[in-house]
């Protein structure tokens, strides 16, 4: 197995790790800095209203899934992706304790995961609905659309 072909998948794996490993350091250093009072405050507030890195590593990771969806990327931009992924990771790995999540928490995860589950359902439900005098109408917009 020496003479096998480098595997781009485990290198991309090994740098969203680093980047992760790095971030998630960097972040519970700076955290514990910041309560302990030994630097300045650094969080980001709107409004009176403290932003949680969780925010940042949500839009991190809903951006970067953006991109590989919709664009066709080199070797170099795939590597950026796997950094900026690995920090979105780093940054979303704090969520609250089991013990500091409340009965609204649960609530509204539960409304969230039926909207989902139903919004499933009608997909999967739907194409059985369609009339097939709608088959070709809908093949023809389809050809027409975006590449």
């Amino acid at each position: 197995m020496r003479n096998a072909p480098p595997n781009p998948t485990r290198h991309l794996a090994r740098v969203t790790f680093a980047a992760f490993f790095v971030t998630f350091i960097a972040a519970r250093t700076l955290v514990i800095l910041i309560t302990t009072r030994r630097i300045p405050d650094l969080f980001l507030h709107v409004s009176g209203t403290h932003v949680h890195h969780l925010n940042y590593g949500i839009f991190l990771l809903s951006a970067i899934c953006g991109v590989l969806l919709f664009l066709t990327l080199n070797n170099a931009q795939r590597n950026v992706c796997a950094v900026i992924y690995g920090i979105g990771l780093g940054l979303i790995a704090f969520m609250p304790r089991w013990q500091h999540i409340r009965a609204h928490h649960f609530a509204i995860g539960s409304l969230l995961i039926l909207a989902v589950a139903s919004f499933y359902c009608l997909l999967l439900w739907s194409p059985g609905r369609v009339k097939p005098d709608f088959t070709p109408r809908l093949m023809e917009i389809e050809k027409r659309g975006p590449k």
